[in-house]
């Protein structure tokens, strides 16, 4: 099973002076950013277009604006094999039917964030990320709401509500 996380993939590329293997602080310090020696996943399955879809509503939804989702997939069995502890927890946003599909990496230190890193940048390496489009993004969030009911514009924060309703008149 595939856990994904949202990323800047542009900060994963390998600048000029840095020599093969090696990665962005930028990458660690932006993408990898931890809270209580947490890191938030999404489950997604075996990584269709559907699930992935799924993750970058789960995500969109809890933004302050409407903007493009990418997300990099890591194997789950991976991330165990290399010592990391994967915790269910309700995960933040107003897509009911995603909530339980969050998962923390927890009691992470400075030495398994590094593996967290490495499996990032040879995630992005190998192709497992994917870039949802802003355009994309608009609508999953319309169908969200419109078609399959999954998503009420009254649970969006305010700013991202205002955009939603833009949209939807």
């Amino acid at each position: 099973m595939f856990l994904a996380r949202m990323i800047s993939r542009a900060k994963w590329e390998r600048k000029e002076w840095m020599s093969e293997g090696e990665i962005s602080a930028d990458a660690v310090t932006a993408d990898l950013r931890t809270q209580n020696n947490k890191l938030s996943f999404w489950r997604c399955g075996t990584g269709t277009e559907k699930e992935i879809e799924n993750v970058a509503l789960a995500i969109a939804a809890g933004r302050d604006k409407i903007d493009k989702v990418e997300i990099v997939l890591i194997n789950d069995k991976d991330l165990e094999n290399d010592g990391q502890i994967i915790k269910a927890s309700d995960g933040r946003t107003p897509v009911g039917s995603m909530v339980k599909l969050h998962v923390d990496m927890i009691r992470l230190d400075y030495y398994h964030l590094g593996k967290v890193a490495r499996r990032v940048s040879s995630a992005i390496a190998a192709n497992q990320c994917r870039r949802v489009p802003k355009k994309r993004v608009e609508t999953l969030l319309m169908t969200a709401i419109t078609r399959s009911k999954v998503l009420q514009v009254e649970k969006l924060n305010e700013k991202l509500r205002l955009q939603v309703q833009g949209l939807l008149s």
